[in-house]
């Protein structure tokens, strides 16, 4: 929310981003808001869930989405799929996906698994994303952090920036245990910090869906980070969001 202005009217909470397009309005019983422009694209990141094509993200990536595309960049060959929108969780901004392409055979078998344990301050965390691609680039971008506080989301000091937005955060183990979610803006504090939803609540959005089988075998639990690395990337898909 860089540069954002929000004000108090009444008995409302107003914020106006700087694309001059978007205004979010929060009452006491509900929330406004104002859709992008049709035909906008914007992007995220998302990771695969299973091998036969599911994909985990936030809620707001793909939300008033038209078409969604997941593109792998990190395989001997770019693929790009269309992906639809099976289950969403708003409250905990997250949404799951499931590639819908001719093209889709599958994403082979995950390296990772999802954790349902809370993590403990202190902890080493990692995240792998696209952030920025307009600015450094279409490579997948990695770094490490700890987990800052636990109440609630996670506060992490990772340095991620825009378009991080449905990245995994693993531990150092490499298992999964949350989803990125937003960053903390400058103007509020001097802090490298960012948030995180639990993977606990992605687990419940899992349940939800018919069809899903977690494989929970993590194979990167004993390479060296380097390695941890390169074994999760092909797994991290840049997504573009047709509005």
């Amino acid at each position: 929310m860089d540069d954002a202005l929000a004000f108090i009217y009444g008995n409302e909470l107003i914020i106006d981003f700087n694309d001059d397009k978007t205004r979010l309005i929060f009452t006491r019983s509900k929330k406004y808001i104002t859709p992008p422009p049709t035909n906008s694209l914007s992007q995220g990141t998302g990771f695969a869930l299973t091998s036969d094509g599911y994909l985990a993200t936030n809620y707001h990536v793909i939300r008033n989405a038209k078409k969604v595309e997941a593109v792998g960049l990190n395989r001997e060959f770019p693929q790009s799929f269309n992906a639809d929108i099976v289950a969403v969780d708003s409250i905990n901004d997250l949404a799951i996906l499931h590639i819908n392409d001719d093209n889709f055979i599958d994403f082979g078998e995950l390296p990772y698994s999802i954790s349902d344990r809370i993590a403990r301050k202190g902890e080493t965390v990692f995240y792998m994303g696209y952030p920025r691609t307009d600015i450094v680039g279409y490579e997948i971008k990695t770094a490490i952090g700890h987990i800052s506080a636990i109440e609630g989301l996670y506060l992490t000091s990772v340095d991620i920036d825009q378009g991080s937005s449905g990245s995994p955060l693993f531990d150092d183990e490499g298992n999964v245990i949350g989803v990125t979610v937003s960053i903390l803006p400058n103007n509020c504090t001097n802090l490298e910090a960012n948030y995180s939803v639990k993977s606990q609540h992605l687990l419940k959005l899992i349940e939800t869906v018919d069809g899903i089988n977690l494989q929970q075998n993590n194979k990167t639990k004993e390479l060296s980070h380097p390695d941890r690395i390169e074994a999760i990337a092909p797994f991290i898909y840049l997504l573009k969001v047709t509005h």
